[in-house]
């Protein structure tokens, strides 16, 4: 009976799956090691049809390389398809079709009834490694350190470091951080809590980088003094060749396969004496403090790996945090509503935060009021469209916290929205804060956010309890259509480089403005929903994303550019030079 049931439910799942289209196209090529011509066997291969629905599940077609690297697809029904190869085990990077350098994504390609496409080549680069010691002040080996591979990434006009790789030194003090994709890297360790353990050990899929960091309470040891007097340490993260400075760390460049040698730290440096950071919440409307209120102090420059002192006030919202170094924290408060308070309407949460400093001694009597937060309210329009338009009634308005920190508590906002476009924010904490309008009309862009005379598209939106007339946003629906064509130095079409849109001076922090898109196999790129105004195009064969952000690394670049004014719903078109990767 169990085995009828059993096959029944098999029969349903298979009756479930789409039927993959048959055709009479074919693709051919063969799977090789980066610059080498020594095939790889057993890499798994797959076309997968792009379809118009994004809730297709069409399975794609599928095929492994044989010993001699090559591998085929045959019966395939006509469309355009993105093909990708990867290896179980972790020892190469995912590759795609038409792939610039070990991080860049691939390139859609157009697949005819009766077409052969072949000689494709897929070269997938071997992962490389770095090994080293974590060692004491004595030079003597130490464990149980987390050890941490990083690399940059860019967003919103800054570099940051993030998290590629976490590993723990062994007894001996040595460690080995694998399966790290070509590219360079910075390497820093700190002391770990044997009794916390605190390292999570977790790898991203090589070829691919993700922003990750960490927020944890610092380390707090104890030390008697020959004095006799107590003191209290810490520890900080140690870069290798930095000491606790990550702007001197020296990068270590990862070849395809490479294991990079001798990288060891002495994590002896890191070790600092440690303040405390005492004071008391003061609560609005003489609110009780019930068990749970949180204290953070988050450091006010932002890392990867970032300790964070935290800890509990009392029912009189004293707190006493430890393991603060010298520096200026954002010292937040959240003490949750009372559970044992029961009005109509509830109790509410109640946050606040202030900036603190710490120097080399404790910091002590330190205030921070708390509130239920403020309210924000505004109204939302698209140009040219009536108050009772549908499309009025979609948009939302949503904002961020700035800083927007790992750790930084934040209140729900509580909105609420109207059809004629009235919005409200009863509950907004007390700081400043990026906006950003979605639920956007077809074509249409944020084109005024504004309060009084502030531009928030330009300035944060500061909160506070002096809350000063209510925002104003307009929707404009006059975006416009970029498009073009890129080729190489050798007038070829430049297939699958990037081509980005940057706003011009004063908007260059207007984030929103950044457009970037690739060219398809025939050099050619659209960009749509541009609103109007001057900007520079350029297009480069291979570049970390985002990085255009950053002024000093536009500023490189920027003369090879094309200047264009975009008008109001209009359709232009731009001819462009690649700036090939080694000119970089």
């Amino acid at each position: 009976m169990n085995v009828l049931r059993m096959t029944a439910v098999v029969v349903l799942l298979l009756q479930n799956v789409p039927a993959r289209p048959a055709g009479t196209a074919s693709v051919e090529g063969v799977v090789m090691k980066l610059g080498t011509n020594e095939p790889i066997a057993g890499a798994d291969l797959e076309l997968t049809l792009q379809q118009e629905s994004a809730t297709s599940t069409t399975p794609p077609y599928t095929a492994v390389s044989g010993a001699d690297g090559k591998f085929a697809f045959r019966n395939i029904a006509a469309g355009t398809y993105k093909l990708v190869a990867a290896r179980i085990g972790g020892n190469f990077t995912p590759f795609e079709y038409g792939q610039h350098g070990t991080l860049g994504r691939g390139v859609l390609f157009p697949l005819g009834n009766g077409e052969a496409k072949k000689d494709i080549r897929m070269d997938m680069a071997p992962v490389g490694s770095i090994n080293g010691r974590i060692l004491d002040g004595d030079n003597r080996p130490v464990g149980h350190a987390s050890v941490m591979a990083m690399t940059p990434i860019y967003r919103n006009g800054e570099r940051i470091v993030t998290i590629v790789a976490v590993v723990h030194s062994d007894d001996h003090g040595e460690f080995r951080l694998f399966s790290l994709t070509p590219g360079r890297y910075y390497v820093a360790a700190r002391l770990e809590d044997l009794a916390r353990r605190t390292a999570a050990l977790g790898y991203y899929p090589p070829g691919r980088i993700l922003v990750s960091d960490r927020a944890e309470s610092p380390v707090v040891t104890r030390r008697t003094l020959p004095t006799g007097e107590v003191v209290e340490e810490t520890y900080q993260l140690v870069y290798y060749g930095g000491g606790t400075n990550p702007d001197l760390s020296a990068p270590i460049e990862v070849r395809p396969g490479a294991a990079v040698a001798g990288i060891d730290i002495s994590v002896y440096q890191g070790k600092i004496l440690s303040r405390h950071i005492r004071g008391k919440i003061a609560v609005s409307g003489g609110a009780s403090i019930p068990v749970g209120a949180r204290i953070l102090a988050v450091p006010q420059r932002y890392a990867s790996d970032m300790p964070v002192p935290t800890g509990m006030a009392d029912a009189a919202g004293v707190f006493d945090l430890a393991g603060a170094v010298p520096g200026k924290y954002y010292l937040t408060a959240l003490v949750p509503a009372d559970p044992n308070i029961r009005t109509t309407p509830p109790p509410q949460p109640q946050f606040g935060f202030s900036v603190i400093e710490v120097g080399e001694k404790d910091l002590e009597g330190v205030s921070v009021s708390t509130s239920t937060g403020y309210p924000v309210s505004g109204k939302l329009s698209i140009e040219n469209k009536a108050e009772s338009d549908p499309d009025v009634a979609k948009l939302r308005f949503e904002i961020a916290h700035e800083p927007n920190i790992l750790g930084f508590p934040q209140l729900n906002s509580n909105p609420k929205f109207s059809p004629n476009g009235e919005f409200t924010l009863a509950t907004v904490a007390g700081g400043d804060y990026t906006v950003q309008i979605t639920g956007l009309p077809a074509n249409g862009y944020a084109k005024s956010v504004r309060l009084g005379t502030r531009d928030l598209l330009l300035e944060t939106l500061h909160v506070d309890v002096q809350q000063l007339g209510r925002i104003e946003a307009v929707v404009g629906t006059d975006a416009s259509t970029l498009t073009g064509h890129v080729v190489d130095e050798r007038q070829d079409a430049a297939v699958n480089v990037k081509v980005v849109l940057v706003p011009d001076a004063p908007l260059r922090r207007r984030w929103d403005l950044y457009k970037s898109t690739s060219t398809d196999p025939s050099g050619n790129f659209t960009i749509k929903t541009v609103p109007p105004g001057g900007y520079k195009v350029l297009a480069w064969e291979d570049i970390p994303d985002n990085i255009w952000t950053i002024p000093e690394s536009l500023r490189v670049d920027e003369s090879r550019g094309r200047s264009i004014h975009i008008g109001s719903a209009a359709t232009e078109r731009v001819e462009l030079t690649v700036i090939p990767a080694a000119r970089r």
